[in-house]
């Protein structure tokens, strides 16, 4: 298959979207939320301190970046407006992006840019976006690019790998990954895994969102996921059972942990081109304190929003006020969280509360459909609440990303209502001493 990172052998293998919320469930049943949070995350933008110009501007020595292999092709940092490289502006981007490109003047030919970081414990995940292109009379070469976890040749690490559907007509392509079985490999060459139809036959000079995360403790890939963005697809998630990074099942090799990340654009011709924008490598797994809280029934007694972030003995106690009917609620508040995620995998709502009297009542948790006007799945059914601090936890199941609005929130929703006789005396209050969201992704 030409110059690559690493070797190959392709394999099928599909997934569902229901078995990784299962997984993802059982694994943060786990308690891997005590994560280390190691992080490296960029968005090429002059904000940050890079420079770009239409024809790029070598990254090399920009804010960390560096050419790891001599004579290499360098990557360079592009603006959108006019880029060289042809590439259409990235529906997620900003004004410049990381351009990788083939070029015979170097004698590796291929491009690499390289930047160190700590990568933590618990889960991770690796979420870019990329856009392949090609830009001479084919036939082309492969391998059209891949971006993957360094050194690849010792450490414990995956990459992906893109690949032309036909060398003689370089118009789509396929992204597979670099992964191992259970057993591991040794010396960076790993197998490389379809993670199913979604990931071949893909239009070239689209940007596409592609994101892994895997568990460090572990080493198994628990979920990847790819999106179109310039034609506005679907997310597309695989949850594969038996892929690891290349120490195997716990990392039974013992291979180090990886001090790098890598982009790449590979072939042995002029030609080949891949931009990269909005890298974040991380903890897969957010947990938001609520940013802002609007109250449709009952009022605040004591507290306030900031109550609501953390487990400290500083409640917010909500009570009655207006009882539309009997059978209404006596609470209605929704909480907005902000994420940084953008492939969404997991989320649960978690609130511990009590009430301030004996009686039968009960709490209701949803999540805000963010499609539709007003509405609000139930995660977490009417469960009956006491005078005894309980957690109450929602997941969400299902299409996730519709409750991520374009600019980055979700809301959930908490109800309370007496569901029994009236209590005798007293008003009803319901203390809240935290009401956080767990979010999963990339």
């Amino acid at each position: 298959m030409g110059v690559t990172e690493s070797g190959v052998a392709l394999v099928n293998y599909s997934v569902t979207t229901e078995r990784l919320m299962k997984t993802l469930t059982c694994i943060l049943g786990l308690g891997l939320a005590s994560a280390s949070f190691a992080q490296f995350a960029t968005k090429f933008e002059a904000s940050e301190g890079y420079s770009a110009s239409p024809s790029g501007t070598l990254v090399v020595g920009q804010n960390g970046w560096y050419l790891p292999i001599a004579d290499s092709a360098p990557g360079a940092v592009f603006t959108y407006t006019g880029n060289t490289l042809t590439l259409p502006a990235n529906p997620a981007g900003g004004d410049q992006f990381l351009g990788m490109v083939a070029n015979t003047s170097f004698t590796q030919i291929v491009s690499r840019a390289q930047h160190d970081m700590v990568f933590g414990s618990g889960l991770l995940a690796a979420t870019f976006e990329f856009c392949p292109n090609y830009l001479a009379a084919p036939p082309s070469t492969d391998n059209l690019g891949s971006f993957s976890l360094q050194p690849s040749a010792s450490c414990n690490y995956f990459q992906t790998l893109y690949h032309y559907t036909d060398v003689n007509a370089p118009t789509t392509f396929t992204a597979d990954y670099g992964v191992a079985g259970a057993t591991g490999v040794s010396g960076g060459f790993t197998s490389f895994m379809s993670a199913g139809a979604a990931w071949t036959l893909l239009p070239m000079n689209h940007w596409y969102r592609q994101s892994t995360i895997w568990d460090a403790a572990t080493n198994r890939v628990i979920a990847v996921s790819i999106q179109d963005l310039t034609a506005g697809g679907p997310l597309n998630v695989a949850t594969p059972t038996d892929w690891y990074l290349s120490g195997g099942a716990n990392n039974v090799l013992g291979q180090p942990t990886a001090t790098a990340i890598r982009c790449f654009a590979g072939g042995s011709q002029n030609g080949n081109v891949v931009g990269y924008d909005n890298i974040n490598v991380g903890p897969a797994l957010q947990t938001l304190a609520p940013a802002a809280q609007h109250i449709t029934l009952g009022q605040i007694a004591s507290g306030d929003l900031a109550s609501l972030a953390a487990d400290d003995a500083n409640a917010e106690r909500m009570c009655r006020f207006i009882l539309p009917n009997r059978s209404s609620p006596f609470v209605v508040t929704e909480l907005t969280y902000n994420t940084s995620k953008t492939t969404l995998l997991a989320i649960a709502m978690r609130v511990k509360a009590k009430m301030s009297l004996v009686g039968q009542f009960a709490i209701k948790l949803g999540m805000k459909d963010q499609t539709q006007t007003n509405v609000y799945d139930v995660v977490l059914p009417e469960t009956s609440i006491g005078t005894g601090y309980a957690v109450f936890t929602g997941n969400a199941s299902g299409n996730l990303q519709k409750y991520l609005s374009s600019g980055g929130s979700i809301v959930g929703q908490i109800s309370v209502r007496n569901t029994g006789p009236v209590p005798g005396s007293g008003n009803w209050c319901t203390d809240f001493e935290y009401a956080q969201l767990d979010v999963t992704g990339g």
